[in-house]
């Protein structure tokens, strides 16, 4: 028993020097980093991309991990532009979760960034400088996104000045200011905080949370003064005929194993612009609903409740619907019912597609 205490006091003293050894070797070289400038360039360069520099590296050791400061770094391109510049960025690496992968695990990540720059090439493919963002094809973009999380450190907060978007596929530019980003990684979820002060040609605001999980997700939106047609453009996404409008509203996903499986929203529509076809006159539309679609798996099923509707300036009372569009047998149907309608709204909602005897008997009662 005494031979088993003095190996194990042995063997602790010996774990307790060797981890002081660690630490001090770790501390001299985090407050030596500035030494080792051109190999982090070198290594940026090698394994990020081309371009990369920045002025000042700095470190510290905070609760066994160490810390790297990184100020002023840019991407410089050869025509001399810069897509990113950051003014200082905070890396915090997990030292004892390092050890147990083996690799350096990031645990915080903070930053201050004055640009960045994102492209879409004509292919419809987003880049920044030469890193691929997504796959360009939407069904894939969700399962993608949850599986680089684990990849996302444990705490991230970047507050972004301007955010530019260039389009190449429609030739426009749009500026994003004031963008923050915010992750928390807790008990294996993601919670994250998207917002943003958009351009007048995109809106006002956006705020995006989320909370995500390996299998159930939720997703909330919510838009100020959302210029639908722009940022359909931008989004390559269609408008089933809506030429102009502004939206305010919120929406809520619901995703299970990366699928969307239910979508609920309140939305207001104003000053809209609908024109479904090219030899039909557009007509002006502003209403106001909330809406619930759920995926069972062989169809949607989408009701509405219309609660204001104005169509050229005609208003019509409130009423409900429902749409059940199935693609089961390989071709899409849609089966829909309305309920409370007035009869006598159904020229206001649907005159100019109505045959001209059907609107004459409405407007006559019979």
């Amino acid at each position: 028993m005494e031979l088993l205490t003095r190996i194990s006091l042995i063997l602790f003293v010996a774990a307790v020097i060797l981890l002081a050894i660690v630490m001090g070797g770790l501390r001299l070289a985090i407050s030596n980093i500035e030494s080792f400038k051109s190999e982090i360039e070198y290594l940026l360069e090698r394994d990020v991309g081309k371009g990369i520099v920045f002025t000042g590296v700095s470190g510290e050791v905070r609760r066994f991990n160490p810390v790297l400061r990184i100020e002023n770094v840019s991407i410089n391109l050869p025509d001399r532009s810069q897509p990113l510049f950051i003014d200082r960025l905070t890396v915090e690496f997990d030292f004892w979760a390092s050890l147990r992968e083996e690799t350096p695990v990031v645990l915080e990540i903070d930053g201050q960034l004055e640009k960045l720059e994102l492209t879409r090439d004509e292919s419809g493919r987003w880049w920044t400088h030469e890193l691929e963002i997504g796959t360009g094809d939407g069904q894939s973009l969700m399962p993608d996104l949850v599986e680089s999380l684990p990849f996302v450190p444990r705490y991230l907060k970047l507050d972004l000045r301007r955010l530019i978007l260039r389009d190449e596929m429609n030739a426009t530019t749009h500026l994003l200011e004031r963008v923050a980003a915010q992750i928390d990684h807790r008990r294996g979820q993601f919670f994250a905080q998207l917002s943003a002060a958009l351009p007048d040609a995109l809106g006002q605001g956006i705020l995006i949370k989320s909370a995500v999980g390996p299998d159930r997700s939720v997703v909330y939106i919510n838009a100020s003064n959302l210029r639908l047609p722009a940022v359909a453009e931008l989004l390559d996404l269609g408008t089933w005929g809506l030429k102009d409008g502004d939206l305010d509203g919120e929406i809520w996903l619901n995703l299970y194993r990366n699928r969307i499986a239910a979508i609920n929203g309140d939305l207001l529509l104003k000053r809209g612009l609908l024109q479904v076809t090219a030899d039909k006159v557009p007509v002006a539309v502003d209403y106001r609903a909330r809406f619930s679609a759920i995926n069972r798996r062989t169809d949607w099923r989408i009701t509405g409740d219309i609660m204001r509707l104005r169509v050229d300036n005609q208003t019509t009372p409130g009423f409900r619907t429902q749409l059940v569009v199935s693609t089961e047998s390989g071709q899409q149907q849609v089966s829909a019912w309305i309920n409370r309608l007035q009869i006598s709204s159904l020229p206001a909602i649907a005159g100019q597609w109505l045959p001209a005897k059907v609107n004459q008997q409405i407007a006559q009662g019979s």
